[in-house]
């Protein structure tokens, strides 16, 4: 045989009580048979001998020092692109479903009751590949489980480029999680405490949704945190534990969600208000006035009155995207922003105002409700009359909210179905507040077919 493995620079030096493992990524090459390593110690080389049986063809791909490689690997060879439509789901109560499977020395995967158990020894993690190949880079997923193990053991998911740089949505018996990108130090979200999370192995749901460079964490439907993090493209999916811990998973769903770009052009509306005949409402009363004006949409509103209007395109959907150019016009003070729901008497409200500051809130019955989200001081937000681009994605009960393309907040809200959506404004000033909006974009998201 010839060489397959051989190591370069500085030897390795192995000192008491550590311990080094070597792996080999072709497991074609490695052939059953007597091999030597020689590992440099501070008392010279150090010559250890071993055998390779038929059973070693089976090897990790990659060390436990190495955790962005599987040492369970869901089927042979590189995934595929997935070509089916999805959604991807999985009650693990069939083995034809074709997650990995085996025992080896210290980890191993099955199936067991109606669930897919893995299960690992010692230090190091152990992830197990979905068998659906590489899905998108914008994904929901979700996946039942529960530990078997002390409070420091720690299961989750992960998503990423097959061989690339992995995310990791781990959970922690004594409460906790966290978010990470392979072992990088540190965590793009560390260990944070969540009353969400069931402890004392539990059972707990888990949901990870990205859209773009949105990361939205869940645990049995609580939003527990989300963040901006760039995107890691069209990805693999994989269940994971560490540490010495038995993990077991059921329910496991994925779906792809489309962005506005992928989607078909009747999923896609947009207005330049170069067209007076769009169909936004136009008018004008003591109090009030809305009307197109050289290509932009113009809303003027008394002081202390708030001015809605939505859009021609009826009701768009449950999931959405939607986004507007607005910039304050005049002398006079508010706020402005973009709605979505029933109707005027029933929707949610985005707001920024001249303090660059931001907030959610909540109509019912035509009854302003308790904000969601207060007035918060927003570092993306510019000058209301230099002009801000202001976008809110929904996906189920998840409203994130961004201003010139970085993340505000994200929070759940109530879902109410099918919305409309428009556009706002609020007067805080003696003459009233008027404001201009242009490039207007709502897209209709849901679960690539």
């Amino acid at each position: 045989v010839d060489t397959i493995w051989q190591s370069e620079g500085d030897p390795i030096r192995v000192g008491a009580g550590e311990e080094v493992r070597w792996y080999w990524k072709t497991p074609s090459l490695l052939v059953p048979g007597r091999y030597e390593v020689i590992a440099e110690t501070e008392t010279g080389p150090l010559r250890l001998a071993m055998e390779v049986g038929a059973a070693s063809q089976r090897a990790p791909s990659a060390s436990p020092l190495q955790p962005q490689q599987p040492p369970v690997q869901a089927g042979p060879g590189e995934p595929q692109e997935n070509q089916d439509s999805g959604p991807y789901v999985d009650d693990f109560e069939s083995q034809a479903s074709s997650w990995a499977v085996g025992d080896f020395s210290n980890y191993g995967a099955r199936y067991s009751d109606g669930e897919y158990v893995i299960w690992h020894r010692g230090a190091g993690f152990l992830r197990a590949k979905s068998p659906f190949g590489v899905l998108g880079s914008n994904l929901s997923i979700e996946v039942e489980v529960h530990a078997e193990g002390d409070s420091s053991k720690r299961v989750g998911v992960l998503w990423g480029p097959d061989g690339g740089e992995y995310l990791h949505f781990q959970i922690r018996a004594d409460g906790k999680f966290r978010l990470f990108k392979n072992n990088r130090s540190p965590s793009l979200i560390g260990w944070t405490a969540s009353g969400a999370i069931r402890r004392g192995g539990a059972p707990n749901l888990l949901r990870v949704t990205v859209f773009e460079n949105l990361v939205a964490l869940f645990v049995n439907d609580s939003l527990v945190a989300s963040t901006e993090v760039q995107n890691v493209g069209e990805s693999i999916v994989a269940l994971t534990c560490e540490g010495t811990v038995t993990a077991r998973f059921d329910d496991f769903r994925a779906e792809i969600i489309s962005a506005c770009g992928e989607l078909p052009p009747d999923c896609v509306f947009t207005d330049s208000f170069e067209d007076a005949s769009s169909g936004w409402p136009k008018g004008e009363g003591q109090s009030y006035s809305a009307d197109y004006a050289d290509g932009e949409y113009a809303m003027w509103v008394k002081e202390g009155k708030v001015l809605v209007g939505t859009s021609a395109f009826g009701a768009i959907g449950s999931n959405l995207d939607v986004s507007v150019d607005v910039r304050l016009s005049g002398s006079g003070d508010g706020s402005v922003g973009l709605l979505w729901g029933l109707d005027l008497d029933n929707l949610y409200l985005f707001e920024v105002n001249s303090a660059g500051e931001y907030r959610l809130r909540h109509q019912e019955a035509d009854e302003w409700q308790a904000e969601i989200i207060p007035w918060t001081e927003g570092s993306s937000i510019r000058p209301l009359r230099d002009g801000n681009r202001l976008r809110v994605v929904v996906l189920g009960s998840l409203a994130a909210l961004f201003a010139n393309g970085e993340l505000l907040q994200a929070e759940t809200v109530p879902s109410f179905g099918d919305v409309k959506v428009g556009l706002a404004i609020h007067s805080l000033s003696f003459g009233g507040a008027s404001a201009r909006f242009d490039n207007f974009q709502v897209c209709r998201l849901a679960a690539k077919e």
